[in-house]
């Protein structure tokens, strides 16, 4: 290494460790990473990961058209309830009303007893929901809100993910932090994963299937693959608690709030630094509120930006105050395509052709801001080791100045405060 090039990372570093000593004291979220309001449509766009750096002004109008692929159509998914309560004897009154109860859980981490409810036959969501409120006024009643994962197919290629944002082996980036993720299953048998500080918690799911483990295992092989395998992970050394929230069905695999929930209070009582969630949904009063408490025990919270495109509105958990929210980029360091924008995005990582496993064996290139989210998990995670007395906002914050600038100037809804930087980490 130059003498030249090693001057750079000290300077980093040392701004980064700076950054993060003025940031004792800020307010969760840090003034930095704070939500300014509703997330907007972004005012340019990038071309799709793979391309040039080139900014182009866009509206959904400019966007050029594509031909449309007939699908067949996937079954829907039937209309859940979900009930918190304080007083868990009103949901064994609720089959006089036509409500069947699914699943229930005493919820530690909210004080309250959940409860999924199939409709009445015949009643629509909105009738239920709003029948539910009259009988039990003092409990939350909500609709039960669905979860996918953030990724999207993409062509084999070329990838140099890890370097794109300074990532190798050394310094801290060698360390053993205990990370948490909620995602479908995992492989525990691939190659990558095998001997590794897994461990796996599967969140009960009801009468429902376990999802598949594709998405898990590419996720967590990012996180922990063996540095000796074809798909080696970011922080070999780390031990990973991964909770199986996800369920299939007709419809396709998803989470729900309920499940969600389960899996944030599974992780709340272990000893993680940060949670690694490559999901996105709608806003549900009950995960904010799980999600929050969850920030209250110092745990740090990631998760995808969403792969609805730039004029989507706000997914969740990214959204959330509590959440840095991350989006993924290409080589050219363009914005994929695919990624959702708005106020609420933090930061920036590689996302597109990411190199990582396969469900069974081997690996394969995936696309999709579920494959940028682990690296910002990673940095966070390395940095609450370094840094053990920060606050996760704190992290974020320094995470946040350490950044790349990309895009406009400053921090902007395409790219947020910009790219995840490692070097001032992979170089302590």
């Amino acid at each position: 290494m130059s003498g030249h090039h090693r001057q750079g990372i000290d300077r980093r570093r040392r701004q980064f460790l700076a950054r993060l000593g003025g940031a004792v004291g800020a307010a969760y979220l840090a003034p930095a990473l704070a939500r300014l309001g509703p997330a907007r449509a972004s005012d340019s766009f990038s071309g799709s990961g793979g391309g040039g750096g080139a900014s182009v002004s866009f509206s959904a109008a400019s966007l050029p058209s594509r031909p449309r692929r007939t699908q067949p159509a996937r079954p829907q998914r039937p209309a859940e309830i979900l009930v918190a309560t304080r007083h868990p004897a009103e949901l064994d009154r609720l089959d006089a009303l036509g409500f069947r109860v699914l699943d229930r859980e005493l919820s530690a981490l909210l004080g309250l007893t959940l409860a999924r409810l199939a409709l009445p036959a015949g009643m629509g969501l909105a009738a239920a929901i709003e029948e539910l409120r009259r009988h039990l006024p003092d409990a939350t009643v909500t609709e039960n809100t669905f979860y996918q994962t953030s990724e999207l197919p993409c062509d084999d290629g070329n990838c140099a993910a890890f370097d794109l944002i300074g990532w190798r082996p050394g310094g801290a980036c060698d360390a053993a932090p205990v990370i948490g993720m909620i995602d479908t299953g995992v492989n525990p048998a691939h190659e990558a994963l095998s001997g590794q500080a897994l461990e796996i918690v599967p969140v009960p799911l009801g009468e429902r299937d376990a999802a598949g483990r594709v998405h898990g295992t590419a996720v967590a092989t990012l996180l922990l693959g063996r540095r000796d395998s074809r798909t080696p992970g970011l922080l070999p050394n780390a031990r990973l608690i991964a909770t199986e929230a996800f369920f299939a069905d007709a419809a396709g695999e998803a989470a729900d709030s309920f499940s969600l929930v389960r899996a944030l209070e599974a992780l709340a009582g272990r000893d993680v630094a940060v949670i690694n969630m490559s999901f996105s949904g709608p806003a549900n009063p009950l995960l904010d509120a799980a999600l929050q408490a969850v920030a209250a025990h110092g745990i740090g919270l990631v998760a995808a930006a969403g792969n609805g495109g730039p004029a989507a509105a706000p997914a969740y958990p990214a959204a959330h105050p509590a959440v840095v929210a991350v989006t993924a980029v290409g080589r050219g360091l363009s914005v994929y395509r695919q990624a959702a924008a708005g106020t609420h995005i933090a930061l920036a990582a590689p996302g597109v052709q990411v190199w990582t496993a396969a469900s069974v064996s081997g690996g394969r290139f995936r696309s999709g801001t579920s494959f940028a989210a682990p690296f910002v998990t990673a940095a966070m995670a390395v940095a609450a080791l370094e840094h053990p007395g920060a606050s996760p906002a704190e992290l974020a914050e320094a995470l946040a100045g350490a950044a790349r600038d990309l895009g406009e100037p400053g921090r902007d809804p395409v790219f947020g405060w910009g790219l995840v930087q490692a070097e001032p980490l992979c170089g302590a």
